[in-house]
């Protein structure tokens, strides 16, 4: 018999459902994540019995992620592919026996909360999904995002016997442990770009302002971000931009994620001057850059170019505008970063002004939506996106 609160979630599934579904969309990213019980986790290393990600799901503690590779959310319901597979390992030497669980599934409908994966050829479903608390599943297929946190992980009893037969040892029965999972569908070109006329407007130049004959600006890009697409292929600048020396990541400048080792890498980059303004009396600066970086993690489907900066700094309405383009489709002019610029620039010589602090970014509502499935992951207040060194001279 299903629980109250698995009850619960399946009417707020359905309502959800009813829905109409996003038209023209691509598949879904992100990732679903099996977290194990301490307690299980425990049993299963006194059984000598361990468990992990393979093929591209990745296995960090008692976490293991699978990346979504296709599926679909819409009006019957959210279904995930995922690429690698959970594998079960025990013993040792000539007595090491191995079951893989290849093309896991994940289905959230009104009928089927499951987890599936091939064994021996054969679909079959290895764990049962229920017991959410209040507020766990966020589902919008309008927009195709889906957020589940804190489902409980319960094995299908003739799983379970397969797995521990083949094996040769007894898997702790029951919960399992916990799944979230965190998704949304890509959007197609002509969503991406959106209705005319809907890109930010440019920021007034006040009567007293004078103009900028030259500007040096430097992207400290968060550190995080470039660890991650470094994985696969180096971030290249394109159009004039010029990467930065390689620095450990101990050095960055304004870190959002430090980690103890971080590796050597080019964070920063600077961009070539185009034209700009400031006004004395306020302090308003807009600053027009040419150049770009591209960000290339193939395995993922990320190909992303971030280009032309714009920097404005107004107050609390300071911030910084890109053109963004996904692989080949259209660039428009996004407010990607909202930007903390509390302090006015320090006039010396004469003419040139600098920031004496680097002015950090953080990711907009729309820089978040802009990356998709990893919007969820950079939402306040992990929002941060680096920072950046400014200087400029007057005419």
């Amino acid at each position: 018999m299903r629980s109250a609160s698995r009850i619960a979630a399946v009417l707020a599934l359905t309502v959800a459902l009813a829905a109409p579904a996003t038209a023209g969309a691509a598949g879904p990213t992100g990732n679903t994540t099996l977290v194990l019980g301490k307690a299980k986790a425990k049993l299963l290393d006194q059984r000598g019995i361990s468990f992990g990600g393979v093929g591209g799901a990745d296995t960090a503690g008692r976490e293991t992620r699978l990346q979504i590779s296709g599926g679909a959310i819409d009006t019957a319901g959210a279904r995930f592919s995922h690429a690698g597979a959970l594998r079960f390992l025990a013993g040792s030497g000539s007595d090491r026996r191995v079951v893989r669980l290849g093309a896991p599934r994940l289905e959230l409908t009104p009928q089927r909360w499951v987890l599936s994966a091939k064994l021996d050829g054969k679909r079959r479903v290895v764990f049962d999904l229920g017991e959410l608390k209040p507020g766990a599943l966020a589902i919008d297929p309008q927009k195709g995002s889906l957020q589940l946190h804190g489902a409980r992980v319960t094995w299908s009893r003739p799983a379970a016997r397969a797995i521990g037969k083949r094996l040769g040892a007894r898997l702790p029965r029951g919960v399992l442990g916990t799944l979230r999972a965190s998704a949304a569908t890509l959007k197609s070109e002509a969503e991406e770009q959106g209705p005319p006329g809907n890109e930010p407007p440019l920021l007034a130049r006040p009567a007293s302002a004078i103009d900028v004959s030259g500007a040096t600006l430097t992207w400290h890009v968060r550190d995080s971000w470039i660890r991650y697409s470094n994985s696969e292929v180096a971030p290249q600048a394109i159009e004039g931009a010029s990467p930065g020396a390689a620095i450990p990541g101990g050095s960055h400048p304004c870190p959002d994620q430090p980690v103890e080792g971080a590796p050597t890498l080019v964070y920063s980059f600077s961009f070539p001057f185009a034209n700009g303004w400031y006004d004395p009396p306020t302090g308003t600066t807009a600053l027009y850059e040419s150049g770009g970086i591209r960000f290339s993690y193939p395995s993922r489907g990320i190909d992303m170019t971030m280009r032309n900066p714009e920097i404005e700094i107004n107050g609390a309405a300071s911030r910084a505008i890109l053109r963004l383009r996904s692989g080949a489709g259209p660039d428009p002019r996004v407010a990607f970063l909202d930007l903390a610029a509390s302090a006015s620039p320090v006039e010396s010589p004469a003419g040139t002004f600098t920031y004496a602090a680097p002015i950090r970014g953080a990711l907009s509502p729309e820089g978040q939506a802009a990356f998709g499935s990893f919007g969820s992951i950079y939402s306040p207040p992990n929002n941060g996106f680096g920072c950046f060194s400014i200087s400029f001279t007057t005419s």
